[in-house]
């Protein structure tokens, strides 16, 4: 896991946002979230099989930085099952997100 995996959930919130999904990316000082699929159907967002999806991003204790795909399906599946090292400083990744996401055109909305 690294910034291109980081970048490519970038670009899968451009392309929702292209076909006309309003997928935007939300940070706090603790958390990055990129909405990577936007429900098509939202009542069926929970168990109905047209999830909502997301890359979160965040700093563990140790100052690892770590991403885990999630999923709106209250079952018990997500996609990652565990978290993946990402690998840089978390000031490092959310200036990159940032960055990366002033090229594309996709809202960062602060929490």
């Amino acid at each position: 896991m690294n910034l291109e995996t980081i970048k490519y959930a970038l670009g899968k919130c451009a392309a929702e946002r292209a076909l006309g999904f309003p997928a935007v990316i939300s940070y706090r000082h603790d958390r990055v979230k990129i909405e990577t699929r936007v429900s098509r159907r939202p009542s069926q967002s929970n168990n109905g099989g047209d999830y909502y999806f997301w890359l979160s991003i965040w700093p563990t204790n140790s100052q690892t930085v770590v991403s885990r795909n999630f999923s709106s399906c209250d079952m018990d599946w997500e996609p990652d099952p565990e978290p993946q090292i990402v690998g840089q400083g978390w000031k490092v990744v959310k200036a990159f997100v940032r960055a990366e996401a002033r090229k594309l055109g996709i809202p960062v909305r602060k929490q």
